[in-house]
């Protein structure tokens, strides 16, 4: 079995430069980034893949992803983990997510964490810029990163 980490910060430093067009780009086996992250982590019970896999899908939603051009239209409903299919439900809904977010965040025993509000800081490769994602998300996905920071997402709690 492959050893899973988190991806959130490169993958919103590739979207932060990559183009519009190249959100929706089809791999070899047919997925576009945002099927990708959804079929990938959905396999897994950890709570930190469920953590992993609503931030990338989140940060995919985003920069302009979309389940409509996905000739497979059950994936949303066929997810296990109902916060990702909340998201997937409602995914131009930034306060939903927010709260999605805030909700797994508060899982996690990260005393450190608690009151954080800042989305830059040592330690955390992350842009500074928020692009295209609003300042409460920036901040809840910093959160994520850092939580997920060197956790293996199949890990078993």
């Amino acid at each position: 079995m492959e050893t899973r980490y988190s991806r959130i910060l490169s993958i919103w430093t590739i979207l932060e430069a990559a183009n519009d067009q190249s959100i929706n780009t089809i791999n070899e086996d047919g997925f576009a980034p945002l099927q990708l992250s959804i079929y990938s982590l959905n396999k897994s019970t950890s709570k930190f893949a469920e953590l992993e896999c609503c931030v990338r899908v989140i940060l995919l939603l985003s920069f302009g992803a979309s389940l409509e051009d996905n000739p497979d239209k059950n994936q949303a409903t066929e997810c296990k983990f109902h916060s990702l299919k909340d998201i997937l439900e409602k995914p131009k809904d930034e306060k939903n997510m927010n709260h999605i977010l805030d909700s797994m965040l508060g899982k996690f025993e990260e005393p450190n964490l608690k009151n954080f509000k800042d989305i830059s800081g040592p330690g955390v490769c992350f842009s500074n810029k928020i692009g295209k994602i609003g300042k409460n998300t920036a901040i809840q996905i910093r959160r994520a990163a850092l939580i997920l920071k060197h956790r293996q997402l199949d890990m078993p709690e």
